[in-house]
C-alpha cells in the first residue's frame, strides 16, 4: 500500500497558497476582485459593521509587506482531543431559575459566574439567532514566558515544554469541534531543572489537522499583532490574515477544512489557552503575565458583535483560576496569568 505523503499526513494539502499581491500593492485602492485574487477581506459595510469597517480602513491604510507562507506543521503538537470543559454549577436547574430572572433585568449570568474551561480562558460569543458567524478579530502583543512558580521543586523546575497559546478563532466550544482558528505561540523549554530555551511563532488551524507554523512571518515577545480568521466564501474554505504592527509584515492563508468538516458558525472567541500535548494530557501552562485583546470583533453577513455579546471564560484546575478573563469594554478583554 502507498503511504500517503507527508504533506497529507500533516493537512499541509488543505492550506492553499494565494497569489502573492505584487510590491507597493495598495489595499486602499484595490478593486473587489483584485482583493478577491489575493485573499485578502473586503471592506465591510459601514452601516451594517461600522466597527469592522473602521478597522479595515487603518489596515488598509498601512505600508504593508507581503510575504509567501511555507508552512511546517508540528506534529508533536497536536491539540488535545476536549475541546472545552464548562462548569457553571452543578444544579443546573438552579442555575436556569438565575439566569431566567437575570435576564428581566437585563444582566447576564455569566458576568457575575464566568464560564470555565481546563485549557481556555478568553471571550466566547455566540451567534445570532438568524445568521451564522462567518469572521472574528482581535489584536494583541505576544507575550513572554516563563516557567510558573507552581513548577519550582525545590531545586530547579520542572523540565517540559510550556506553551501559552493566544488565538482568535470560529466554533470549537459548546461541543462544535469545527474550530477555525489563528494566532500566536509563547514557548519556554525546561532541561535540567534550567530554562534551555524560548521561542515565538505564528499559526493557524482547522481542528482534525495539526496546526501548522509559519517561518516566515518571524514574531516576537512584545509585537503587536492583528488577526482575522473568516469564511468569506462558504463554511468549508476560510481565510486568516496576520498583521504584525510592530514590524509592517502581513500574511494571508486560505483553509480548508480536514475531511467531512464544515464550519457551523455557531461562536467566535478570544482565547488564551495551554494547549494538549500529542499523548493527550495538557502541556505544562507557563507563567504568561498578562495578555489583552483589543478590536475585539465579530460578524455574520449583516450583524456586528462584540464583547456586550460574549461571556468571559476562566482556565481552572482543581477548583482554582490559573487564567483569569475580565472585560475592560465592549472591545478588549485582559487576560491574567494567576498561577
Amino acid at each position: 500500500m502507498q503511504k500517503d505523503s507527508p504533506s497529507k499526513d500533516h493537512g499541509l494539502n488543505l492550506v492553499r497558497d494565494l497569489k502573492l499581491p505584487p510590491e507597493g500593492f495598495n489595499v486602499l485602492t484595490a478593486s473587489e476582485r483584485e482583493l478577491q485574487i489575493y485573499g485578502l477581506p473586503r471592506r465591510p459595510n459601514e452601516e451594517r459593521h461600522s466597527a469592522q469597517a473602521a478597522l479595515w480602513d487603518s489596515f488598509a491604510a498601512r505600508s504593508l509587506r507581503f510575504v509567501r507562507p511555507p508552512l511546517v506543521p508540528f506534529t508533536d503538537r497536536v491539540r488535545s482531543q476536549v475541546r472545552d470543559y464548562k462548569d457553571l454549577t452543578p444544579d443546573i436547574n438552579f442555575k436556569d431559575i438565575i439566569e431566567h430572572r437575570l435576564k428581566i433585568i437585563g444582566i447576564r449570568l455569566c458576568l457575575i459566574v464566568p464560564l470555565t474551561s481546563s485549557n481556555w480562558s478568553g471571550a466566547v460569543a455566540q451567534r445570532p439567532a438568524s445568521e451564522s458567524l462567518v469572521t472574528v478579530t482581535g489584536q494583541w502583543v505576544v507575550p513572554n514566558v516563563s516557567p510558573p512558580a507552581s513548577a519550582w521543586n525545590g531545586k530547579g523546575y520542572n523540565d517540559g515544554t510550556y506553551i501559552c497559546a493566544v488565538w482568535v478563532g470560529l466554533d470549537g466550544w459548546g461541543g462544535t469541534n469545527d474550530v477555525m482558528q489563528a494566532g500566536t505561540n509563547s514557548v519556554v523549554t525546561v532541561s535540567g531543572g534550567v530554562v534551555t530555551g524560548r521561542s515565538y511563532y505564528a499559526w493557524i488551524e482547522w481542528y482534525g489537522n495539526p496546526w501548522k507554523a509559519e517561518s516566515d512571518f518571524p514574531v516576537s515577545p512584545g509585537d503587536a499583532i492583528l488577526c482575522t480568521v473568516c469564511a468569506p466564501f462558504a463554511n468549508n474554505h476560510g481565510t486568516a490574515m496576520f498583521v504584525n504592527q510592530t514590524t509592517g509584515l502581513a500574511l494571508n492563508y486560505g483553509i480548508d477544512p480536514p475531511a467531512n468538516v464544515t464550519l457551523s458558525g455557531n461562536v467566535a472567541e478570544w482565547i488564551v489557552e495551554d494547549p494538549g500535548q500529542l499523548s493527550g494530557p495538557l502541556f505544562p501552562f507557563p507563567n504568561y503575565g498578562q495578555v489583552t485583546f483589543q478590536n475585539c470583533s465579530a460578524g455574520s453577513k449583516d450583524i456586528s458583535l462584540n464583547l456586550n455579546n460574549a461571556c468571559p471564560i476562566n482556565l481552572t484546575a482543581s477548583g482554582k483560576v490559573i487564567s483569569e478573563a475580565r472585560f475592560n469594554n465592549s472591545t478588549s478583554l485582559t487576560c491574567n496569568f494567576e498561577g
